[in-house]
């Protein structure tokens, strides 16, 4: 007797709430720990009477668990909500193992209940911050791959180990075909040694990296793209490039033409100077005041004086003083009125002999800021 005492001291003095059923799980035993917890003498949850403290949702499962573990002859760690004194649920291990006679037969359950509220709570905080992950991630992307940009990154040494749908959708092929260096292939030929070169380059000595190029789409034709990417270094010291590839086929278009454009209108201009300089004529245009602004080689050839002292109003020295203030008074009436009118004048010849022209202008129907004319001899 002394030594049952004992015994049932010391299970009163273990920090956790032991029990015990007879062999058909009928509960016969619970130590002051247990009671304390729920608040209610042994009577009250004797027998079935236990299935009392669970959770209602949780009942069924666990008397179906417990069923199975009594069949089994075989412990196992089962989880469920337990009502406190206080009337609160926590949640709870419920940890069992049979005591066996020699011949396999169970004699009696024993078991702890431990409580696990801090370990669950913290369980489902954790679940509820991976499905928030998991969701943010399926956001994010949902964004990368609807972007309508061809978005990829890279290892450090320049493979590549993602592209998003629009990358896939443009080349028509699946993901293992473009990742490592599959996206070469699609390259054209001219291009690879320089895009190649520059992406190496900025590799090892930059963390962004810019250049163009041109990129085989699913229908085979290549487009222009502009690549931009940048070199990011995680907390771990992990380095990642990320990057776009940019459609710009309709603005390269527009480029080529423009510089085709302004080549054709170099050599057109070479050719219209080449032409007026070789006219048998004194060629000159003035802007809408009347300062002078151009003139031809034979002009300038047949007075002999430095093109600074013929700009603005400084033209009028290479008339003969008799005539300067008529041409004078007749030029600021053209310009006025914007009507031509046939002047004749005396221009003074590089060697000081005085000869007689016939100057005539003419405003130009192209730019109404601009007066053309020309001089004859007569």
């Amino acid at each position: 007797m002394k030594n049952q005492t004992n015994f049932d001291t010391i299970i009163d003095l273990i920090p956790a709430m032991a029990w015990s059923t007879t062999s058909d799980g009928m509960l016969d035993f619970a130590n002051q720990h247990f009671l304390d917890f729920i608040g209610m003498p042994l009577a009250n949850i004797a027998g079935e009477n236990f299935y009392r403290l669970f959770h209602p949702d949780d009942v069924a499962h666990l008397g179906a668990e417990w069923q199975r573990i009594m069949s089994s002859k075989t412990g196992k760690e089962v989880e469920g909500r337990l009502r406190r004194a206080d009337g609160d649920y926590r949640w709870c291990s419920l940890r069992q193992k049979p005591h066996l006679d020699s011949g396999g037969n169970v004699l009696k359950w024993y078991g702890v209940v431990l409580d696990i509220e801090d370990r669950k709570q913290a369980e489902n905080a954790l679940m509820e911050t991976k499905s928030a992950l998991a969701a943010s991630e399926e956001n994010l992307r949902l964004i990368i791959n609807s972007l309508p940009v061809l978005v990829w990154s890279a290892r450090p040494d320049g493979s590549a180990d993602f592209v998003n749908q629009s990358w896939l959708d443009y080349a028509g092929l699946p993901a293992d075909q473009i990742l490592e260096w599959g996206f070469l292939d699609l390259y054209h030929p001219d291009d690879i040694p320089e895009m190649v070169e520059i992406w190496k380059r900025d590799l090892e000595h930059s963390d962004h990296t810019q250049l163009k190029g041109r990129i085989r789409g699913r229908d085979g034709e290549y487009r222009w793209f502009y690549f931009s990417g940048r070199k990011l270094t995680d907390a771990n010291g992990i380095v990642r490039w990320f990057g776009v590839n940019i459609d710009i086929e309709n603005l390269q278009c527009a480029e080529n033409a423009l510089r085709e454009s302004e080549a054709a209108l170099r050599e057109s201009e070479h050719k219209l100077n080449l032409i007026i300089n070789t006219i048998p004529a004194m060629a000159w245009s003035c802007t809408p005041d009347g300062r002078l602004e151009y003139w031809n080689k034979i002009f300038i050839d047949f007075v002999g004086l430095m093109i600074e002292d013929l700009q603005g109003f400084g033209f009028y020295r290479v008339f003969h003083p008799d005539d300067v203030d008529r041409m004078r008074v007749s030029w600021e009436q053209i310009v006025a009125t914007k009507h031509p009118h046939p002047v004749d004048a005396r221009i003074r010849r590089f060697d000081g002999e005085y000869r007689w022209f016939n100057l005539q202008q003419s405003p130009s129907l192209m730019r109404t800021e601009m007066w053309c004319g020309g001089m004859a001899s007569l």
